[in-house]
This record gives C-alpha cells, structure tokens and sequence, in this order.
C-alpha cells in the first residue's frame, strides 16, 4: 500500500465523517424547525380555541341581547381566518334603544369587537356604515353584530 492509497483511504473516510456530520447536523436542524413550528401550530391552535369560545358568547348575545345600533368607525382585518371565514376587528359608536325607538339626540359610546365578517357581507362593515348590534345591558362593552 502506497503513501497515496492510505491518504485516498483517509480522505474517504474524511468525507464520510463530514457527510454523517452534515447529516446530524441536518437532523438537529429539522429537529429544531420541527419543535418550532410545532410550538406555533400550538399557538395558532390556542388562539383558534380561543377564538371559536369567545364565539359562543356572541351566538347567546345576539339571541338575548338589547337590541341597538352602530355606526362602524373602522374595520380591520386581523389576519385570522374561523373555517375560511375572516375575523375582523370593529370600531364601534354604539347607540342604544329608548324604549321603541332610537333617539337621534341620544348619547353614544365607543366600544371595540370582533366579528367573523364573510366575504359577501363586507359592504356591511365599512366606516360610516350603520350595523344593527346587540348589547349586554350588565356590560355595554360587550357587543355582537347581527350582520344581515
């Protein structure tokens, strides 16, 4: 055996070892990516969860809830999509019912929600729109929009 064979022989098992250490190293990486995404699929989740409870508070609102009304002073999406749905954040003057009827000269508050929003109904909710709500007497900031 050669001076050249045995340095071939080491260089191979070199580049073998700098292959099975860029293959751990790899590993490490998908490792690494894996939990990171994982935790923010976590978050995601968390956030959805939270979401789809905060929800059901509004589905009871809207059913129980003192009628009123709003005038929209900004809407924004959130980046959030419920089952493709987007969820948008409301900036609302809300005025609420004296008896059978609104009272122009009535006092109004601002308040801010979100809402589910599909795409068909956005006409619904942009600035200076009037939008029929529900509010919780016990707690006016609390409000759910009965889109039409």
């Amino acid at each position: 055996m050669s001076v050249m064979d045995i340095i071939g022989y080491i260089g191979a098992g070199g580049g073998a070892l700098v292959g099975v250490g860029a293959g751990i190293a790899a590993l490490v990486y998908m490792t690494k990516m894996t939990r990171g995404l994982t935790s923010e699929a976590n978050a995601i989740s968390a956030h959805m969860h939270e979401l789809a409870r905060s929800a059901a508070p509004d589905m009871q609102l809207l059913a129980t809830g003192e009628p009123a009304e709003a005038i929209v002073v900004a809407a924004e999406e959130t980046g959030l999509r419920v089952q493709g749905v987007p969820v948008v954040r409301l900036l609302l003057d809300v005025r609420r019912m004296m008896g059978a009827a609104y009272r122009p000269d009535q006092q109004s508050y601002r308040v801010a929600t979100k809402t589910m929003v599909p795409g068909l109904k956005y006409p619904q909710v942009q600035p200076g729109s009037l939008v029929a709500v529900r509010v919780d007497p016990r707690d006016l900031s609390k409000v759910a929009v009965a889109l039409r």
